[in-house]
């Protein structure tokens, strides 16, 4: 695990932060289609990550033992993920594309009961319904003005 015993709040933080930072640097990048952005991205992540992988000389932790259909699943749905949300950071402005993303747990919240078969409670339903309202205050402010 990256800084292991060495504050790993700093690197919670420092995660946040460089995410969150993704729509400012993807925006920057004018006469690209969005594929080659993605390809390049996963690439060089990849290219990144091995290295950092090697360094550490834990390369055996890379054979896959079990549950290679749901990492293919994964894999596919973070590039669908991927397309989508710089699609939505071509044709809106960040903060919206970003905003928007940040709403995935309450479809995971939604999704859970079919897939996970858990249980939802008054209060996500509660809260769900204040998000959604929240996102529409932003995204459609005169829906709501008087």
């Amino acid at each position: 695990m990256f800084l292991e015993g060495k504050k790993p709040h700093f690197a919670v933080i420092a995660g946040c932060i460089f995410y969150g930072m993704n729509g400012l640097f993807i925006d920057r990048i004018h006469g690209m289609s969005i594929a080659p952005i993605i390809f390049y991205r996963l690439f060089f992540g990849l290219l990144f990550l091995f290295i950092y992988i090697a360094a550490r000389g834990k390369t055996s932790d890379l054979k896959l033992k079990k549950r290679k259909g749901s990492l293919l699943l994964q894999g596919v749905l973070v590039v669908a993920c991927m397309l989508l949300y710089f699609t939505c950071l071509k044709i809106t402005c960040v903060s919206i594309a970003i905003l928007l993303q940040y709403t995935a747990p309450f479809y995971v919240m939604l999704a859970s009961p079919l897939i996970l078969n858990e249980k939802i409670r008054k209060e996500s339903i509660s809260v769900l319904f204040i998000a959604i309202t929240g996102v529409f205050l932003i995204v459609k402010p005169e829906v709501f003005r008087a």
